[in-house]
């Protein structure tokens, strides 16, 4: 008599299944990647025994859970793997090809599987693996797979990471308490000092009491008059002595106790921080996953985008073993995902044009992990062509992204960083791996919302290298407190340079801005409250004094920004903004101090952006009522684009006013001056195209700004806008207010 499972254990060995049977999965996928890259016969052979194990227990699981066409997918594998280890089956390029489909489809049948939907057939075809359906080959693709095999259920406990993610949450909230008794034990250590202070006085007072002491002895020792008027000593004094001596006492007995409870507090503080930090280090530790995790399938893309494109690459994967937390681990796939491809698609060049060039007619990809301290650094590097700075200043003047004055006086460096700027790309054609222009921002967005920096290193004909430094962790951070506007705010230490007093004289204008002059470099000088939109004051008492300043950095750029006051540096646990608001500009998140007040993290990323369109506001010579604001010109149909647009403008210091089509902004522009227009394209009357070649052809507005801002967003329409004079052409489809804000901040 069989004895069926019940319910809850059947889900049970099902969850343990699929757990195994990835594994297994991401062993064979990987193991036939190194495959490849072996010549010799004598040495592929130990190889292929794993790979033919693997596929066999693989086999033998699946039987188990009655997964009839896994098992049967596993069959066909572990015959061909059979037959290849036998001698009877040579390793050719065809047969590589059957085994990765058959492992792409095992994988989507444990998807299915695990989703309780039907499974793709894998059957075998005569002499090679694989004759699966179109549509299931099609649909496989490789999938994320969990990684280093566990150890014997003795040791191993598998869990929800969801349930790990609350309890970290809950060992973070610690990470207050362990603030708030630090916080605490100043406190006492204060009241300890005015104890002190008491104790000190009562020192001073024992003469004075020691002398009183005597002449009231002196008193009662005296002879007692009679009844013939005399009077006998008052009581007063000994009261007063005695009552001296109970607060001597008392203050000696305070202090005593205080003493003790410093003494306490500071053991409990220490054993506190032990206690969080270890709690803290374990939960983080148990949350953080190898590299290895996301990247199990890159090999085998490189592979398959390498012979999609014609082209021979080696792919190597260092340092996978190490481990990030999960969170940034889960959100940083995409953008290396996105640099590999860029890599293969636009770096390395055909087998030809390598040779031409006397390169190894095989390119080589490295994507590599290291770690230093508390941060992580990838390099992802291709041997390729190495990047056209031409082409892409001329593609990021095609897109509207800079005008070609601007492109002209451009560093190489600056050049370069015009790539992560959404829509420019140096592929002419649109393809299925590029020519979208929105990987690089991508990956820029990405790593910037993870707290990190990402980098370009290029050399022409010998390859590039994008480097991405990222937090170990999400959970904590230092911070340097800051007051602005009478407000306080948190900047990530990572971001910090410098922190210094800069003399007013020592500020000097450089092309219309206020500069300090660092180590030899030009530094542009903002003030924090004016970046942040904040009434400043400007007024800043004795203006002599030296002002704060602090000088931040982020992919290469820095920037001084003047504050009110550098309140100090400490710990702290970052908080996201929450889901109703996923994007707000300048802010990163959040941090709850021990009491109770909530203070705004700041973005450095938009900081710089948003610094870029401000001019002089500090220097000696500059006065605040003297910087004349910038007027801007809004032109759309649509009043709640209109008010939208003036709202992000007037925000960032400029006075705007509106038009409600071309010809109300014709005449506007006739009555009174502006320094830039920016205006939608199909309005009534007079579209935008139309009003910006009326623009052109008045000589004294030759010169005048014009931004496009449209929901048209062919690339005949771009050119036409570009034809018609205007200096940049944004698509409401791809609209960021930080990207508008920069590029009126460049053109101004």
């Amino acid at each position: 008599m069989s004895m069926q499972p019940d319910g809850d254990f059947l889900k049970k060995l099902i969850a343990t299944f699929l757990v195994e049977a990835r594994e297994h999965a991401q062993a064979l996928g990987a193991g036939l990647i190194e495959l490849e890259k072996i010549a010799s016969r004598d040495a592929q052979q130990p190889l292929i025994e794993t790979l033919f194990r693997e596929a066999h227990s693989l086999k033998g699981a699946a039987r188990a859970v009655n997964a009839g066409e896994i098992e049967r997918a596993c069959q066909s594998l572990e015959s061909a793997l059979g037959e290849i280890k036998a001698g009877n089956r040579a390793l050719s390029a065809e047969v590589f090809d059957g085994l990765h489909r058959t492992v792409a489809v095992l994988g989507q049948q444990l998807d299915a599987f695990e989703a309780g939907k039907p499974l793709a057939t894998a059957a075998p075809a005569a002499g090679v693996v694989g004759n699966e359906p179109a549509a299931a080959v099609a649909a496989a693709a490789s999938t994320p797979m969990a990684s280093q095999r566990p150890g014997s259920p003795a040791d191993t406990v598998r869990i929800a990471t969801s349930k790990l993610d609350a309890i970290f949450v809950g060992a973070e909230e610690l990470l207050g308490v362990k603030l708030a008794q630090a916080e605490r034990a100043l406190d006492l250590r204060a009241l300890a000092g005015l104890v002190a202070e008491r104790d000190r006085y009562w020192v001073e007072m024992t003469p004075l009491i020691r002398t009183l002491r005597q002449q009231l002895d002196a008193l009662a020792a005296a002879p007692a008059r009679g009844a013939d008027g005399g009077s006998t000593p008052s009581e007063l004094p000994s009261r007063l002595l005695a009552l001296l001596d109970f607060e001597r006492e008392q203050a000696e007995a305070v202090g005593n106790r205080v003493a003790d409870l410093v003494r306490t507090m500071a053991e409990e503080r220490r054993r506190l921080d032990t206690l969080v930090d270890r709690l803290l280090e374990d939960v983080k530790k148990a949350l953080m996953l190898p590299f290895a995790t996301i990247l199990a399938g890159f090999p085998k893309m490189v592979r398959d985008l390498a012979r999609d494109a014609g082209k021979d690459v080696a792919f190597d994967l260092l340092g996978a073993d190490i481990e990030i937390d999960k969170r940034i681990l889960e959100k940083i796939k995409d953008p290396l995902m996105h640099l590999v491809r860029n890599g293969v698609d636009h770096g390395i060049e055909p087998s030809a044009e390598r040779v031409r060039r006397q390169k190894h007619s095989r390119g080589r990809m490295t994507l590599a992990i290291a770690q230093a301290g508390g941060k992580v650094e990838i390099a992802v590097t291709d041997d390729g062509a190495g990047m056209d700075v031409v082409a892409i200043k001329a593609a990021a003047v095609q897109a509207g992204v800079i005008t070609p004055g601007a492109a002209a006086v451009l560093s190489e460096q600056d050049a370069r960083r015009l790539v992560f700027s959404s829509g420019v790309t140096t592929r002419r054609q649109v393809t299925a791996v590029s020519g979208r222009g929105l990987g690089m921002a991508i990956v820029q967005e990405s790593v910037a919302k993870l707290g990190g920096m990402v980098s370009i290193e290029s050399k022409a004909g010998a390859g590039t290298t994008v480097r991405i430094v990222l937090p170990l962790t999400l959970a904590t951070m230092r911070g340097t407190l800051v007051r602005a506007a009478h407000r306080e705010f948190v900047i990530p230490t990572a971001s910090v340079v410098q922190v210094l007093r800069v003399p007013r004289a020592s500020i000097k204008p450089v092309e219309s801005r206020d500069s300090i002059c660092l180590d030899g470099t030009t530094l542009a000088l903002v003030r924090l409250a004016d970046v942040l939109g904040l009434a400043s004051g400007q007024n800043d008492g004795d203006d002599t004094a030296p002002l704060a300043v602090l000088v931040l950095e982020h992919g290469g750029t820095r920037m001084a920004f003047v504050v009110d006051q550098v309140m100090g540096e400490q710990e702290m646990l970052a908080k996201p903004l929450g889901r109703l608001l996923p994007r707000v500009r300048n802010l990163a998140g959040a941090t709850v101090f021990s009491t109770g007040r909530v203070v705004p993290i700041l973005g450095v990323p938009d900081l710089l952006q948003a610094a870029a369109g401000y001019g002089r506001t500090v220097g000696p010579d500059a006065p605040a009522e003297t910087v004349r604001t910038r007027r801007l010109l809004v032109v759309d149909d649509s009043i709640t684009a209109r008010t939208v647009l003036q709202n992000i403008l007037e925000s960032a210091g400029y006075e705007v006013k509106t038009a409600p089509d071309g010809a109300a902004a014709f005449a506007a522009l006739r009555a009174e001056p502006y320094d830039l227009v920016v205006s939608d394209v199909e309005m009534p009357r007079l579209d935008g195209f139309e009003l910006t070649k009326r623009i052109r052809g008045e000589p004294k507005w030759t010169e005048l700004p014009v931004v496009l801002v449209t929901a048209r967003e062919t690339k005949e329409d771009r050119e036409r806008g570009l034809d018609a004079g205007a200096n940049a052409y944004i698509v409401k489809s791809n609209f960021d207010q930080s990207n508008l804000l920069e590029v009126i901040g460049r053109l101004l």
